[in-house]
C-alpha cells in the first residue's frame, strides 16, 4: 500500500466508525430512540412517520457502514477506491438527511456538527476522486 491511501483510508475508518455505533446504538435501544424522536418531532410534518423514518436511517447507517468497510478492504488490497466513493456519498446523503430533520425541529447546534461530519465526508470524496 501507498502512503497516499492512508489519508482516505482514515476518513473511511471515522466514517465506519461514526455510523456502525449509530446503528448499534439505535437497534440496541429502539424503544428509546423511538420514543426521543417522537417528542422531537411531535409537532412537525415527521410525526406521523417517525419508525419509517427511523428505519431509513438505519438501513442507510448499514448501507454506509458496509461500504466504507469494503472501500477500506479494496484500498488496502488493490487500489481500488469504488466502495469509497459509495462510502462517502451515501454518508453525505444521510448527513442531508438528518440536517433537514434538525432544522425542522430548529436544532441549529445539531445541524452545524452534522454539517461538520458533512464536510468531512464531502473532503473524503474529493480526496480519493483527486488519485
Amino acid at each position: 500500500m501507498d502512503i497516499t491511501y492512508i489519508g482516505p483510508v482514515i476518513l473511511l475508518l471515522f466514517t465506519f466508525i461514526t455510523f456502525i455505533i449509530s446503528a448499534y446504538e439505535k437497534v440496541n435501544g429502539w424503544q428509546m430512540t423511538k420514543d426521543s424522536f417522537q417528542k422531537q418531532f411531535i409537532h412537525t410534518v415527521f410525526s406521523k412517520t417517525i419508525v419509517p423514518i427511523l428505519i431509513l436511517i438505519l438501513i442507510l447507517e448499514v448501507t454506509v457502514v458496509t461500504f466504507a468497510a469494503r472501500g477500506i478492504w479494496n484500498i488496502l488490497t488493490s487500489q481500488n477506491f469504488d466502495y469509497a466513493s459509495y462510502a462517502f456519498i451515501t454518508a453525505s446523503i444521510l448527513y442531508i438527511l438528518l440536517i433537514i430533520g434538525l432544522r425542522t425541529i430548529n436544532d441549529y447546534a445539531g445541524a452545524s456538527r452534522i454539517a461538520i461530519y458533512f464536510l468531512i465526508s464531502i473532503f473524503g470524496l474529493f480526496w480519493i476522486q483527486s488519485i
